[in-house]
């Protein structure tokens, strides 16, 4: 099943990046319509290469956990405002 989701992201601020570095694919995470794609294509990204994402986090756990819970705290932070 297909869902649709509705999107801010302005395509004219994202970056066409082929060929981008470690640190430029990283930084892509500071900018808000990048963030916004990946997070309405992330069911699409997880049925292609599910593997080998699972496989990365598995292999960087302490890192992973460590920014999911930074990532979630700004989250539960906005909320109590």
């Amino acid at each position: 099943m297909r869902l649709i989701f509705d999107s801010c992201t302005n395509a004219q601020n994202l970056t066409y990046c082929p060929s981008c570095s470690d640190i430029e694919l990283v930084a892509l995470l500071d900018q808000f319509d990048a963030r916004e794609v990946l997070h309405v294509t992330f069911g699409s990204a997880l049925a292609q290469f599910g593997g080998e994402i699972h496989t990365t986090l598995r292999q960087f756990h302490d890192e992973y956990t460590t920014t999911l819970a930074t990532h979630f705290s700004k989250h539960l932070a906005a909320l109590k405002q």
